[in-house]
């Protein structure tokens, strides 16, 4: 299952984004080697949002991205 949402409205954009796959330690972003969640938490910094990562194991990851407008 993968399910993207993507809404915008007076104050923000909010992107929500969510699959079944394989899950990987929330705590350990920092150190992941690769950089496509590094620059996706970089760009959102950069634009003064907030992202969030769940993560559960069975359950897949959950991604919650807001930038203000």
């Amino acid at each position: 299952m993968h399910l993207r949402q993507l809404i915008k409205d007076k104050k923000e954009i909010t992107a929500t984004i969510k699959n079944n796959g394989k899950r990987f330690d929330t705590n350990e972003i920092s150190k992941f080697e690769g950089i496509g969640l590094k620059n996706m938490i970089n760009r959102v910094q950069f634009l003064k949002g907030n992202i969030k990562f769940d993560s559960t194991l069975g359950k897949g990851t959950f991604m919650h991205i807001s930038i203000p407008l």
